[in-house]
């Protein structure tokens, strides 16, 4: 259809007087309009405080989670980070008052690059598992816009129970090697992770425990680095395919993003064989992209990385000279960390607020008998000194880092030998107190569980090596007992 348009008799038929009447009704509208615009756009910038914005927050309301999340708080727009740090608390809903707020630091990095939109609370030690927080953002958090958070915001969520992950050999398949295996704190609901053909080696999990890294041998000097998911799928190798160097000791950073690792590179022998080089640190994402190497450079020697809790420094050993002089060494990532010399040892360990390191050595008298100490180190080298007491090695810090647990040399009483599980306060008072002893079975790889009643450990016989298991005992001490036949060398996943 075409309209058609006329402009004649209709037109003309207006006077002028009722022309000008109407151009002044619509100049004097446009300008009414035009007020109102300027208005509103002046009220904005005097009033932007006024206008809100959103929140996204993790843990979502209601979620049940690891021990070790953090609440991620995302903005739509830049925010004053001072505004938001000042105002969140997460606090136990049992909590009785203000001291009972959970401790951590802020981060407004997602990856390696720094956004004012993501902030990041990371709790000093893990959450108690079993316990729901209550997260509260009271309004006023502010945007660089001048926007701000209008009402208060408060959610929780639930920590669930720590869970165990350890190595174990399956009676049924006992020519695979040991394999990761994942159970409940009492020993249920065990259940087989990897199906590797040589066995797992040694492993890492991530800070929620949804993946693992691990190592496993794949030929005469040579291993392998792998990720797997904690239900078994998502198989992942993060070494390159064909790689016939050795990979050892993988540790997931706390913020989940980096791996670090041992690495040992190829050096061919001359007769057509290979050897293993010396040991350097490098790291690698969780997906397999290579970061490159964190120390190692000349004839640095590094190897058993582990991170703080903050995962702002990694402590590892180095090996000095060809004697087997070591160091412990506490990096920063920088190129100068600190060096502390050290016998060799089994074990560094951070305290849960990452202001200290502890480590076992060799003691310097001990010869060919053995022997070993547990020295405690500050994290900037300045103070260190000794848990007195006992013969002790492989620490794990109490997850209020008052008390360390650790495996203790004695003797029983037809003179020979054995290693129990102790506890000793860090300040020294109170002395040391035997966990496990006395019943012909010897103890290793002490771990503190996150909410610091239990105590998990490899036990073996100390005569012929066999009947391994993993035992339970509470802090004080008391109903001791073995909880998963077989297993060995287990760690806790908040």
């Amino acid at each position: 259809m075409t309209h058609r348009m006329t402009d004649g008799p209709r037109h003309a038929a207006h006077s002028p007087k009722a022309a000008s009447k109407n151009e002044g009704r619509y100049w004097a509208g446009a300008l009414g309009f035009l007020a109102l615009v300027v208005a509103a756009t002046v009220g904005i910038a005097v009033r932007g405080s006024t206008v809100g914005i959103d929140v996204t927050a993790t843990p979502a309301p209601n979620a049940v989670v690891s021990g070790r999340s953090r609440i991620v708080l995302t903005f739509p727009t830049a925010m004053r980070t001072e505004s938001v740090e000042g105002r969140l608390t997460v606090v136990p809903e049992t909590a009785t008052g203000a001291g009972d707020a959970v401790r951590g630091h802020w981060t407004w990095e997602t990856g390696a690059t720094r956004s004012d939109r993501v902030a990041q609370f990371i709790p000093t030690a893990p959450l108690t598992p079993g316990v729901t927080y209550r997260v509260t953002l009271p309004h006023g958090a502010t945007a660089t816009n001048g926007r701000s958070v209008q009402g208060d915001r408060s959610w929780s969520f639930a920590v669930r129970a720590a869970t165990l992950l350890f190595l174990r050999v399956n009676p049924t398949d006992r020519a695979a090697g040991r394999q990761l295996w994942s159970a409940d704190a009492d020993g249920g609901n065990l259940r087989q992770i990897t199906q590797e053909p040589e066995g797992v080696l040694e492993f890492s999990p991530a800070p929620d425990g949804a993946r693992i890294a691990y190592t496993t041998q794949e030929g005469p000097q040579i291993t392998a680095l792998w990720a797997i998911n904690s239900d078994g799928t998502g198989h992942t190798r993060l070494s390159p395919t064909g790689d016939p160097s050795g990979y050892a000791t993988p540790a997931w950073s706390p913020a989940g993003d980096v791996i670090a690792y041992v690495l040992r590179g190829v050096i061919p022998n001359g007769t057509g064989g290979i050897t293993l080089g010396t040991s350097k640190l490098w790291a690698v994402t969780p997906d397999g992209n290579a970061l490159g190497r964190i120390y190692g450079r000349g004839d640095e020697v590094g190897f058993a990385p582990v991170w703080s809790p903050d995962g702002t420094h990694l402590a590892f050993r180095e090996q000095v000279d060809a004697q087997n002089n070591a160091a412990v060494v506490l990096s920063d990532l920088s190129p100068n960390p600190v060096k502390i010399a050290a016998g060799p040892g089994s074990r560094i360990a951070w305290s849960p607020d990452g202001t200290r390191a502890a480590y076992d050595e060799n003691t310097p008298d001990s010869g060919s008998g053995g022997g070993s100490r547990v020295v405690i180190v500050s994290a900037d080298g300045a103070a260190q000194y000794t848990l007195g007491g006992a013969d002790a090695a492989a620490p794990d810090w109490s997850p209020d880092g008052t008390r360390l647990v650790f495996a203790s040399r004695a003797m029983r009483a037809d003179g020979s030998p054995t290693v129990d599980i102790a506890v000793a306060r860090v300040d020294g008072i109170g002395g040391v107190r035997r966990l496990f002893g006395g019943d012909g079975l010897t103890s290793a790889d002490p771990a503190w569980s996150p909410d610091g009643q239990t105590i998990i450990a490899t036990r073996f016989s100390a005569r012929t090596g066999d009947d391994r298991g993993l035992w339970r005992v509470d802090a004080d001490g008391t109903d001791a007992r073995l909880v998963i036949a077989g297993g060995e060398r287990a760690v806790w996943v908040p």
